[in-house]
């Protein structure tokens, strides 16, 4: 999966006055496409699964960046940037997804990687592997 440049810059910091001044036509009652509760939402699946393999391996790249000896970024924020997803990404990415957009714009946004890195990386393995 790879990111379009739309997607890439899908998460902008809050301002530092945000708490005290809140954007226009902001209410403190507004959902964020994530928050479900008490809204009508169909049958949840309580089935067991296998996990796929892309899905084991973002769970493993995101224990491995997450380790205490690593600490590249950790759990709050992961889900600020989850989060801060705009509506129609995060409705059209499943779960691991989800996850894997966080990693990509974490990673640049700690400067680990550029986005010009992640793009090359992405072409070399798509020439490769068509």
């Amino acid at each position: 999966m790879s990111l379009s440049t739309h997607e890439s810059n899908f998460c902008s910091p809050l301002p530092a006055d945000f708490a005290d001044q809140p954007p226009a036509g902001y209410n403190g009652s507004m959902r964020a496409m994530h928050d479900m509760g008490g809204l009508p939402a169909g049958a949840v699946e309580r089935e067991e699964h296998d996990s796929s393999f892309a899905e084991r391996r973002v769970d493993a790249l995101m224990s491995l960046l997450m380790a205490p000896d690593r600490a590249i970024f950790n759990v709050d924020e992961m889900r600020r940037t989850i989060e801060n997803l705009p509506r129609e990404i995060y409705e059209r990415h499943d779960y691991y997804e989800r996850w894997l957009l966080t990693i990509e714009r974490l990673l640049v946004e700690k400067g680990v990687l550029t986005r010009a890195e992640i793009d090359s990386q992405i072409a070399a393995m798509e020439r490769d592997h068509g």
